[in-house]
């Protein structure tokens, strides 16, 4: 029996050593028409795809989505903040809360920006997808390959982005 190395171990590369996982996947309204393709992609890398849906998002769902998916480490202390000012108002903290205002919080999400991806995530359809398989999470996020398009192009040109 062959031995492993301690890379190996660390790493197992065998795919009944990885966890079974879902993740959510969104095709956005830029690239819905190319939909069947992304299936195909999705499906060459060994991944199921439990549900589809076709959908328009509203723009508060947009908005919401944005927000969450910021660097949580970034805006874990404003959460805690706005938290704290929950608890104040409802009169449940002793606390005396330093008077902070959203403009004085560093790397702070650009109104404008947001507002233009709002715009475009409600221009069209979008498609939302549950993909599920060994590892799903790491290998869709390698089948999307790097965001921005240019740089996908040039390092994964397989990948989903630069098509």
């Amino acid at each position: 029996m062959e031995e492993k190395t301690e890379t190996q171990k660390a790493h197992p590369q065998d795919e009944e050593h990885r966890e079974f996982e879902r993740t959510l996947a969104l095709i956005k309204p830029n690239a819905t028409s190319k939909s069947k393709c992304i299936y195909s992609l999705i499906k060459k890398q060994g991944l199921l795809i439990l549900k589809r849906r076709r959908t328009y998002l509203k723009p508060e769902q947009v908005r919401n989505f944005f927000l969450q998916s910021l660097d949580e480490e970034e805006n874990k202390y404003y959460r805690i903040y706005r938290e704290m000012l929950e608890e104040e108002s409802a009169g449940s903290s002793g606390k005396t809360i330093p008077d902070i205002r959203i403009d004085s919080i560093e790397n702070t999400v650009e109104n404008s920006n947001m507002e233009e991806y709002v715009d475009f995530m409600t221009s069209g359809p979008v498609e939302l997808l549950i993909v599920a398989g060994r590892g799903a999470v790491s290998r869709w996020l390698d089948l999307m390959g790097p965001e921005d398009p240019k740089l996908a192009r040039a390092l994964k040109p397989d990948s989903i982005r630069p098509n």
